[in-house]
């Protein structure tokens, strides 16, 4: 089943790919996106792209995990993220970031956190690529643990 920010709402799908959607629904300018759940076929993948997006655009897949971004887990750095993808190699790159979900550091990074990896689910994120001139990250909270102050991380080029 694909994932659109018309039916995300019926889905689990882990607090990035919902973020991202509840910004597009309010109005704020989000690079279109479509997210999987994990019986989402290669197929269906392909022809939403070939009806939804033109021919030569490129797109970003990454990780949207049911414990990942949450209250309690970062997950930074974790699961694998792909840049740049064009449309013929979208399904590759789905199967490779959900297959970081078997890494020898995200059992670790489980395991230390006291989450089981048989209820860890990764859906992933299929998003039309922007080419930045600049990138950042906004914590609401310093990660020094400084839980007042806000960081606004930024660098050149699409971080």
């Amino acid at each position: 089943m694909l994932i659109t920010a018309g039916n995300f709402d019926a889905y689990s799908i882990g607090a990035k790919a919902e973020r991202l959607f509840r910004m597009q629904r309010h109005g704020i300018r989000v690079p279109e996106l479509f997210c999987i759940s994990e019986d989402t076929t290669e197929s269906e993948i392909a022809a939403y792209i070939r009806q939804t997006f033109r021919a030569g655009t490129l797109f970003s897949v990454r990780s949207s995990a049911n414990a990942e971004d949450s209250a309690a887990f970062s997950f930074a750095g974790q699961l694998d993220t792909f840049l740049f993808v064009p449309a013929e190699q979208v399904w590759e790159k789905i199967c490779q970031c959900r297959a970081s979900a078997d890494s020898e550091s995200v059992r670790e990074y489980l395991r230390i956190n006291g989450i089981a990896h048989e209820e860890f689910r990764i859906h992933v994120i299929v998003q039309v690529m922007v080419d930045a001139d600049c990138a950042g990250v906004l914590f609401t909270a310093n990660p020094q643990g400084i839980l007042n102050e806000t960081v606004i991380t930024v660098g050149s080029g699409t971080g």
